[in-house]
């Protein structure tokens, strides 16, 4: 089981920086497990939720509580992500 989590969360992981999810900002569980659906064609909500809950626990994913309410929120943390050195900012003095 462990090489098939491993496996699937490799290809949730790609796709999602594919996406460039991280710039989303925090978002509902939900939308994660629709996307993860999406990348694995597996609509089996326990190992769904397990990938889920890998991708949580190797902080590929930040967990967020709001704020009086019992639920949380979610961000893609593309932790690898590549920096671009060779663009260009231009700063204007007044």
């Amino acid at each position: 089981m462990m090489d098939k989590l491993d496996k699937e969360s490799k290809k949730v992981i790609s796709y999602l920086k594919s996406k460039d999810l991280d710039s989303f900002g925090f978002i509902k569980y939900s939308y994660f497990k629709r996307l993860i659906t999406f990348v694995t064609s597996n609509p089996n909500n326990y190992e769904l939720r397990k990938i889920f809950l890998y991708l949580l626990e190797k902080d590929y994913i930040i967990k967020k509580k709001n704020d009086g309410v019992n639920s949380y929120l979610y961000k893609f943390n593309n932790k690898y992500r590549k920096i671009d050195d060779n663009s260009a900012v231009t700063i204007y003095f007044d």
